[in-house]
């Protein structure tokens, strides 16, 4: 049976504003009060009952109930988008001067359907009776997981393709009494811990493994723990507390290895934390989900990673039998592992089934499987459930923002920050808070729902992806319970049953062609919330006046132009929040979006848009406005006070925008060119900054670098909101670092990007005192002027990703215990890096090595001892070297020096030289980049080309 899932609007919190907003604005009798109340109480105890149906898997549920959730559901959903209609038009009625009778005309409305409404409800309500309570619910199910299957086999052959991960958690857990296992459910944490568990056990006196799972009763994991340790259970059925003082007593002076596999939650977290406090001899291994656990513990965390392709391959052809060359073997496994994504549990459960057979049946086994959501039976049914658990333990209003991922295409890039306001628009967030939204989107990261990834067009873009196996999971769950409605990718229309209403609509690439056929509309959509449509021609699309209720609209890179009429019907969805017309070229902005009084959100980046009409500052409920390069603001920017976001290029451009700017009270996040810049300018620019007191992102860049530096001082005596998380000034030229970038007036600053002219040891050990910073990029301008630092043990303790040029870094011991890639421009031949046994974590570094007045010779021994550094380091990072003139990058064959020719041998590296040894031009992009999702992607002339070339590896952040 498909797997299904309870989802809907939060209705009691639509109804709540509703009641409000006509108590506030109207006088409405008391009889009306009395049925908006009694409404509301209905639709709260419906809420209620969905919420805790929702965290049950369906087969753990009774059928009535099942049925009775599928019926409120869709009654929830029609509420809901009527109700949210009513508020739309009350909301745009507020401050008009009305007649009063269109006043009454919308209270008459209203009351005949709030009576509609309660007949629906009670109907209902006579049919199943009483809502039954929680516990209830819970009794039906046995909530006993069993997601072990392949993982207490501890053959080698289970072991493939984690021989590093086992090598790496050994090392870890030599240094660390406790290391964490995360990843997403099937990736192999519980063999892991086994295989390790089995390696070291010997090594210690005493071992258990006990494994919890969802609802873990804690005394019957202590059982489990003393079953392990062949302890003797002292006393007549003993309490939790006199088991664990027993279990203290017998560890006091023991070496114990324990693994606790498989937590679900913090308190249990907790518990296993406090059983374990004060016994020096233990090591304990633990296997979770969810990283926010194990956040600020104090714990190693080993995060699994996806079995590369060739593991992958070994791993199934192990598993499948496999003996040796086969090109049966061959020509189906690359079928089976782009379905498998790198998931252990799904490439071990298909070789099992394919060893069961003949290769001339595997393909009629492979169709068998299931791979397809909306098959009902087949094995691969088994990883969907094994995966769908962490959806049922996720809080109720954050399932609804998971299964919003449906509707986008598999291995798609899905922007962080555009993805929140999709959920905000929507009204999937309470009270429409961006802040809220954030924490949602931190929460799937860390339950490994959703993957953390860079955009694959600029590497300073954060964002997510959803791997293939769970955005099946998704489909599924979404699919089942009408959340959403996919076309495109070989499903058609015609699958579709007319009878269901469309809730959120996603075309992919055009192949599902929704529209007319034969003067027949194929596709109700009328009910529909969110249209997402990606590469379509607009002949695709169902006319969008036919999008009664719409509240977000994204056309993503499809064929649309201003002549095409669909735009011009823009101005009829009146509760419109969203609009995002990324990537579709046309000339100009649609003038009848200017009608979309309640629209929040805008985003014509990479449209070829030139201005942004004065229209647009009539849209004064505009929470975010993206505009690319190119398209310059025409109107006054500070009519829009509600703005949140703002992204604007050529910002200079705009009416007095500097001062403008200041108005802006709400704004959050802003990222702004600047064309020209003269002092005047920028100085208003910074007394505008300084009045932003909710900013949290500020990311200015100019092309007019020398009179950007004329206005280097203005940014010293303006301080900044105590909220800044992210400061990036590039094409701006500072005397130094600002004086206020000190913990005590920036302490949630974790990125910051700085150009200046000198920098001193005491500005550096500032920011190493910094307590948030993840990310810094400090670059001296001025060619020559270099300092010599020393990292100290106790600087820079969370910093992931560090990247200076013309600063001589040595890194002491127990410096940077958290960076993972390192970067160094404009090293000099012969420095000492300092790598060795430093930075624990570092995965990456990079030199720009400076090889200005060098010979060929000498550029190549410095490359091999920078060589020779990285791989003693014990981490053996990978390793980049960029030759640096001084000027550009520039190109000296690879070769040994004792091949070199005498007349190379004595030549020196200059920026006068070219023919003979090359000259890479200048290019590439400056990457500053975390999960705050704010892009920054410029191509900087400006800047020495060290500073630019960043490699395109994002860091991900705790």
């Amino acid at each position: 049976m498909a797997m299904e899932a309870v989802v809907s609007t939060s209705l009691s919190g639509i109804m709540s504003s509703l009641v409000k907003l006509v108590v506030n604005e109207w006088c409405v009798e008391k009889t009306m009060k009395d049925e908006l109340t009694n409404l509301y109480d209905e639709l709260m105890n419906m809420d209620a009952f969905l919420e805790d149906v929702s965290s049950v898997p369906p087969d753990q549920l009774e059928s009535q109930v099942k049925l009775r959730a599928r019926e409120v559901r869709e009654l929830s959903h029609a509420i809901g988008t009527h109700l949210h209609s009513f508020m739309a038009r009350i909301e745009s009625t507020k401050g008009a001067l009305l007649p009063s009778v269109s006043k009454v005309n919308i209270q008459q409305e209203m009351d005949r359907y709030v009576k509609e409404i309660m007949k629906k409800v009670e109907k209902v309500s006579k049919r199943y009776g009483p809502y039954p309570c929680k516990s209830a619910l819970e009794s039906t199910s046995s909530l006993e997981v069993s997601t072990r299957m392949f993982a207490t086999d501890t053959r080698e052959s289970n072991h493939v393709g984690l021989e590093g991960a086992i090598a790496e958690l050994t090392k870890k857990l030599s240094k660390s009494d406790h290391v964490s296992i995360v990843g997403m459910g099937g990736m192999g944490k519980t063999t892991l811990a086994r295989a390790v568990y089995d390696k070291m056990k010997g090594d210690f006196d005493c071992g258990a493994f006990v494994t919890i799972g969802q609802r873990a009763d804690m005394k019957r994991v202590l059982m489990y723990i003393f079953h392990g340790l062949h302890m003797e259970i002292y006393g007549h059925e003993p309490d939790q507390h006199q088991l664990t003082n027993q279990l203290q007593s017998f560890l006091v002076d023991k070496r114990c290895l324990i693994v606790i596999d498989d937590i679900w939650d913090k308190e249990t977290w907790n518990f296993v934390e406090l059983v374990f406090k004060g016994c020096a001899g233990i090591k304990i291994i633990t296997t979770t989900r969810n990283r926010n656990i194990v956040k600020g513990v104090g714990v190693t965390v080993y995060t699994m990673k996806p079995l590369s392709p060739a593991d992958s391959k070994e791993l199934l052809r192990t598993k499948a039998q496999v003996k040796s060359h086969d090109a049966e073997f061959d020509t189906l496994s690359d079928q089976v592992l782009c379905k498998c994504g790198g998931v252990p549990i799904a490439i071990t459960m298909i070789g099992v089934l394919l060893a069961e057979h003949q290769s001339k049946e595997w393909h009629g086994v492979y169709d068998s499987i299931g791979f397809d959501e909306h098959k009902e039976d087949g094995a691969f049914q088994h990883i969907r459930k094994v995966l769908s658990y962490s959806y049922y333990a996720l809080p109720y209003n954050i399932k609804r923002c998971f299964l919003y991922l449906s509707l986008f295409p598999e291995d798609h890039w899905i922007e962080k920050n555009m993805l929140i306001w999709r959920w905000v628009a929507e009204g999937l967030v309470p009270e429409g808070s961006f802040e809220i939204g954030e924490t949602y989107f931190e929460e799937l990261m860390d339950r490994c729902m959703i993957q953390w990834a860079v955009s694959p067009h600029d590497p300073s873009q954060g964002g997510c992806r959803v791997h293939i196996l769970m955005l099946r999971v998704i489909r599924d769950l979404s699919s089942s319970e009408n959340f959403s409605t996919v076309l495109g990718l070989g499903m058609k229309q015609e699958s579709i049953s007319r009878t269901i209403p469309i809730h959120r609509l996603a075309i992919h690439e055009g192949e599902a062609m929704v529209g007319r056929s034969q003067n027949s509309r194929l596709l109700e959509v009328r009910e529909v919330l969110s249209l997402y449509a990606s590469t379509c021609p607009g002949s695709s699309l169902p006319p969008l006046r036919e999008f009664e209720n719409l509240r977000v609209m994204d056309l993503e890179r499809c064929d649309l132009s201003l002549r095409d009429s669909n735009l011009e019907q823009l101005g009829r969805l009146k509760v419109l929040k969203y609009v995002g017309l990324v990537g579709i070229h046309m000339a100009e902005l649609p003038r009848r979006i200017g009608r979309l009084k309640l629209l929040e959100i805008l985003d014509v980046t990479a449209t070829g848009i030139r201005e942004l009409p004065p229209f647009v500052e009539e849209l004064r409920k505009l929470r975010c406005l993206r505009a690319g390069k190119g398209t310059r603001m025409m109107g006054r920017v500070g009519m829009l006070t509600c703005l949140e976001e703002l992204w604007l290029h050529s910002a200079d451009k705009s009416p007095d925008f500097a001062a403008e700017l200041q108005k802006l009270c709400e704004m959050r996040v802003l990222v702004i060119h600047l064309d020209e810049v003269d002092e005047g300018m920028q100085k208003k620019l910074v007394v505008s900054l300084h009045k932003l007191r909710k900013l949290q992102v500020l990311q200015v860049w100019s092309d007019a670098e020398e009179k950007a530096r004329l206005g280097g001082r203005d940014w010293e005596g303006s301080v900044p909101s105590s909220q800044l998380r992210q400061l990036l000034l590039l094409g701006i030229i500072l005397p130094r670092p600002m004086p206020w970038i000190h913990h005590s007036r920036v302490p949630k600053l974790s990125k910051l990007v700085l150009q200046v002219e000198t920098l001193e040891v005491q500005h550096v050990q500032i920011l190493g005192q910094m307590p948030s910073l993840r990310s810094l990029c400090l670059h001296i301008h001025c060619y020559g002027n270099r300092l010599l630092y020393t990292a100290g043990k106790h600087e820079f303790m969370v910093l992931a990703y560090l990247y200076v040029t013309n600063i001589e870094l040595i890194c002491g011991e127990g410096a940077l215990p958290r960076i993972q890639e390192l970067e160094v421009g404009g090293i000099r031949v012969g420095t000492d890096v300092g790598l060795r046994g430093n930075m624990p974590l570092l995965e990456r570094v990079s030199y720009h090595l400076d090889c200005w007045g060098c010979s060929p010779v000498e550029v190549i021994n410095a490359e091999e001892e920078l060589k020779q550094a990285s791989q003693a380091h014990p981490n053996s990072p990978v390793l980049t070297i960029k030759r640096w003139d001084g000027v550009d990058v520039c190109s000296i064959p690879f070769q040994g020096a004792a091949q070199l020719s005498e007349e190379a041998t004595k030549s020196t590296i200059n920026p006068l030289l070219s023919g003979a040894y090359g000259q890479i031009p200048q290019a590439g992009y400056l990457d500053c980049r975390d999960r705050a999702g704010v892009v920054l992607n410029m191509k900087d002339k400006s800047l020495p080309t060290a500073f630019q070339l960043v490699s395109a590896t994002s860091v991900q952040p705790m």
